[in-house]
């Protein structure tokens, strides 16, 4: 086994030719885009401290706004999708230095990290890469990511 678990269905690499239809020229379209910076927008026009995840049924918005997270889900018109909101604590940080925390005591006393205090895992970041390579060769057609990172 690999230092970081078993291998996986995953590409490291995805060629144009690879890519359903051709460069441009397939099928399905989208956009993602993840940044770190503020848009040259005025202020009233941000989401601020968020994100907002644009869907064929329904808009998922995230925010955070004096230190509590929103979670809303707007459905579209004539969707079955239930609208949906919640709100809690943004008390990220703190839960991350207590896992690690955590961690870091039962590594030295010899014994198993809870696999919830086990956030820093590399296969971890797998997800993220199934998600990239299922958007760039699903051809359109559903893709179970978790077939691809345990194959």
């Amino acid at each position: 086994m690999a230092p970081h678990g078993s291998p996986t269905a995953l590409k490291a690499l995805i060629t144009e030719s690879e890519i359903p239809g051709g460069l441009g020229k397939s099928a399905p379209a989208g956009t993602i885009l993840l940044s770190f910076a503020l848009p040259d927008t005025p202020p009233e026009t941000r989401s601020p401290q968020g994100l907002v995840v644009t869907t064929l049924n329904a808009v998922v918005e995230i925010t955070n706004i004096n230190r509590k997270w929103t979670y809303s889900i707007i459905p579209a018109h004539g969707s079955d999708v239930k609208a949906h909101t919640e709100t809690a604590p943004a008390d990220g940080v703190e839960k991350e230095l207590g896992s690690f925390a955590r961690a870091v005591e039962a590594a030295k006393n010899g014994g198993k990290v809870k696999e919830e205090d086990d956030l820093g895992n590399p296969r971890g970041t797998l997800w993220d890469v199934a998600v990239i390579q299922a958007l760039l060769t699903s051809n359109g057609q559903p893709v179970e990511l978790e077939k691809l990172i345990n194959a």
